[in-house]
């Protein structure tokens, strides 16, 4: 018998990635800077987010988007230099702690190709499935944490009119607050970069100029495989003012139908940021035993989980390309292990508010 239209399998999706470079502050960072991270839990955790946007005219492309990204970037990475930072190991004898030292070893800029259409995929009820791969992330190397990149984006082309930028940040380096601040700034160096037409169509930066017949045109493709792999992350948000870190985690455990008396004594990781950026990261395991009998916080609580759209990061004002805002932001906090994560986060540049944010891991079916 011929399968049910419920039973047909979806048409198999890739992703061709075209290209891989770093993206370095356009001036020298003042060596000697480092902020110090106490603790090791949680290492690979990392906040995802992925915009998308319509293309503005038929000249615009994901290469010239790309390019243009690239140079803004650079621009702004000197305003913020602790996002071209890399963890390391500290050398002041005490143990071998990670710090994250502000150096010139930048980012990854990733360029990609997807094979079907971007209004397909927003229609598409696996588009949280797909969507993990139009954020490229490699893990945090333990062992030489140097070496790794915290900080990636990813700039897709779809086979219709649509382009996303998919960006995924290490939560040592910045938490979801901080990192919306720095996008902001970045996408208003990027308009004035634009309306002062800085930007060129085949500047250096637009690597589709260089490429060669002949030769292969992806460095890697990868099939996308939907169905089954379980839910996703499951977030929820709180005031800052409102929780204390155990109150939060239970009232959460009970949002995303978790049972408390089980979840509790699981405990959860926790990063705290101060409002001092240059202060130390705290980073522990904690264990919510002492206070499971603690009220359910004052506030209220958001309604979102993991992709709830608001205003929160503003990220439907972002303007990453030629004046284009996203039709569409996605977001997931990602834990790194199979125990809950919850983030404190501090209100930024004195303005809006502080945030935690409590985030159970994906469930596999």
């Amino acid at each position: 018998m011929p399968a049910s239209a419920a039973e047909t399998p979806s048409p198999l999706r890739h992703i061709h990635v075209e290209s891989i470079q770093s993206v370095t502050p356009r001036e020298m960072v003042p060596p000697g800077k480092a902020r110090r991270i106490g603790g090791t839990a949680a290492l690979g955790s990392y906040f995802r987010t992925v915009l998308y946007y319509r293309r503005a005219d038929e000249l615009e492309d994901a290469w010239s988007v790309s390019a243009h990204l690239k140079e803004s970037l650079s621009a702004a990475l000197v305003v913020d230099p602790l996002i071209a930072g890399r963890i390391r190991r500290r050398d002041d004898g005490d143990g071998g702690g990670l710090e994250v030292r502000l150096n010139d070893a930048g980012l990854r800029l990733v360029q990609a190709k997807a094979d079907f259409t971007m209004t397909d995929l927003l229609a598409s009820p696996e588009r949280e499935v797909v969507e993990a791969h139009l954020a490229h992330w490699v893990g945090v190397d333990e062992e030489k944490p140097q070496f790794s990149a915290l900080f990636f984006i990813q700039v897709t082309g779809f086979l219709d009119d649509g382009i996303s930028i998919g960006l995924c940040c290490s939560l040592f380096l910045a938490d979801p607050l901080l990192l919306s601040n720095f996008l902001h700034k970045w996408a208003q160096i990027h308009a004035t970069m634009h309306a002062q037409k800085q930007f060129v169509s085949a500047g250096i930066f637009n690597l589709g100029a260089f490429r060669r017949p002949g030769r292969s045109k992806y460095l890697k493709s990868t099939a996308i495989a939907t169905g089954g792999g379980g839910s996703a992350p499951r977030t929820v948000l709180f005031d800052g003012g409102d929780a204390t870190n155990a109150a939060a985690f239970v009232e959460a455990a009970r949002r995303v139908g978790e049972r408390p008396e089980e979840a509790v004594p699981a405990g959860f990781s926790l990063i705290i940021t101060e409002a001092d950026r240059m202060a130390e990261l705290k980073v522990v395991e904690c264990s919510a035993k002492e206070e499971e009998e603690a009220p359910p916080p004052s506030g209220g609580v958001s309604k979102g989980f993991s992709n709830f759209v608001g205003d929160w990061l503003r990220g439907g004002e972002l303007g990453l390309t030629k004046g284009n805002k996203p039709v569409m932001v996605s977001w997931h906090l990602v834990p790194a292990t199979d125990r809950p994560l919850v983030v404190v986060m501090p209100a930024v540049d004195g303005g809006g508010r502080a945030m935690v944010s409590v985030t159970f891991p994906k469930k596999e079916e």
